[in-house]
């Protein structure tokens, strides 16, 4: 008599061969060849995750946009298990532009294949866009949506129409991230210039939006683009500020690279009347040093945090290079300028995340990190701390994170562990209060070899 096992003791063997480190793959095609049921449950597990590379013809000629919409449409069970697509595109690092080979048309038509799609990573340089809508309003709504830049040459700027398209398709996405898109514009318009041959950017993205259509509908819960660097985090921002669905934001990351950065996120802020979550990082920050306590906030008030009156969650990390007695940094400042512009009676979480670094460390860095740390001019000021941390009632959970990262030199930052225990002693005995301070000295043999 044959010997039926449940469906869930299927699935803890399939995830145990699957697990392997080395060979989870392959031992989960082993077991798909046993049997029409070995293949049958397999299958699910085999193309949950798939990473699918379409290149030139005449380097991949089975590798085409063409290929996998055939074999999505002829497989059911195929399309039915794929939870996350990683559509990249590959290229000759010889070629001064990649050629791109799939246009926006095929993707669209591989997404409504996969209507069990929950994560989509691409490299939009790989696009091409079309003008028709056949596809817009897929009922497919993302947790997570990725696009990449990995061109052969940084300074090629894709189109910007697939971007803000492929944005518009999608019922929702969770969680929204735009990484390494190169420096210059979208190239379909002519950058504009002032007569002091300064560039306009306001006129450009107007351009831009316009030559384009400005999408319908951008549901988006969650925004990250810290790993852009470059100008077309502001066109998504206008295209993400003009959608009915702004208010769908819930939680945003922001890396301030230039002085203009908080004005244009402060544009986008204000609209968020649901927001939750912010993470922030000022990443360059040498436009505020010698700002004073008046300038700080009027500059901060542009991000208008003060709009979000929803905002439960703040997380700020940053790092302070330690190069000498006279270092100077706004950092422990601009953190308390930010809180105290937030409402303090919504604000139920907060995280700091600092590190010290020194490359190479001398024997007096940790000396002079102390030092800046407790001075109240360009350090921490205890004093306008504890005031606003009294303001934040419902604060149920307050983490603070110090890593000394010394390059060839072992300090004790143990110090930092008893000022901030002491100074905010009152939460500490509250159990708010959770202090972790670790050296992070980093191990010769994970270093660069030249």
């Amino acid at each position: 008599m044959a010997v039926t096992l449940p469906p869930e003791a299927w699935h803890a063997i399939l995830l145990h061969l699957e697990a392997g480190r080395w060979q989870g793959k392959q031992s989960l095609k082993a077991f798909s060849l046993t049997s029409q049921l070995g293949c049958q449950l397999a299958r699910r597990h085999l193309f949950r995750r798939l990473k699918f590379t379409i290149g030139r013809a005449s380097l991949w000629p089975n590798r085409n946009g063409t290929t996998l919409i055939r074999l999505l449409q002829n497989s059911p069970s195929i399309s039915q298990s794929i939870r996350a697509l990683h559509l990249k595109y590959s290229h000759s690092s010889y070629e001064e532009l990649p050629i791109p080979n799939l246009d926006m048309g095929q993707l669209l038509q591989i997404i409504a294949h996969l209507p069990n799609l929950r994560s989509f990573t691409t490299n939009m340089n790989s696009m091409l866009a079309v003008t028709t809508d056949a596809y817009a309003g897929l009922p497919c709504n993302l947790a997570e949506l990725v696009i990449q830049f990995h061109g052969s040459n940084i300074w090629y700027a894709p189109c910007a129409a697939p971007l803000l398209q492929l944005l518009s398709c999608f019922g929702t996405v969770g969680i929204f991230s735009l990484e390494f898109f190169p420096s210059s514009p979208c190239p379909c318009v002519p950058e504009q210039f002032d007569k002091g041959n300064v560039r306009t950017w306001d006129d450009h993205f107007s351009a831009v939006l316009a030559k384009h259509g400005m999408p319908i509908h951008i549901a988006v819960q969650s925004v990250d683009m810290t790993l852009v660097e470059d100008d077309i985090k502001f066109l998504v921002l206008r295209a993400l500020r003009s959608s009915p669905s702004v208010d769908s934001l819930t939680s945003i990351t922001i890396r301030l690279l230039r002085e203009t950065d908080a004005a244009e996120w402060g544009k986008l802020l204000r609209l968020c009347t649901g927001l939750l979550n912010i993470k922030l990082s000022i990443f360059k920050y040498s436009f505020m040093i010698l700002k004073s306590p008046e300038e700080r906030l009027e500059f901060w008030s542009d991000l208008h945090l003060s709009s979000c009156t929803t905002l439960r969650s703040v997380k700020f990390k940053d790092s302070i290079e330690i190069t000498g007695s006279d270092t100077v940094s706004p950092i422990p400042n601009a953190w308390l300028d930010i809180l105290s512009l937030a409402h303090p009676s919504s604000l139920e979480q907060l995280t700091m995340d600092l590190t010290f670094s020194a490359v190479p460390a001398r024997y007096g860095d940790h000396i002079d990190a102390q030092k800046l740390f407790n001075d109240t001019a360009h350090g921490m000021d205890w004093a306008r701390f504890r005031d606003i941390l009294r303001r934040c009632t419902h604060l149920r959970e307050f983490e603070f994170l110090a890593t000394g990262w010394m390059q060839f030199v072992s300090f004790d930052f143990g110090w930092m562990e008893q000022c901030v225990e002491k100074e905010l002693k009152h939460w500490l005995d509250e159990g708010v209060l959770k202090v972790t301070v670790k050296e992070d000295l980093p191990d010769p043999l994970e270093e660069d070899t030249w």
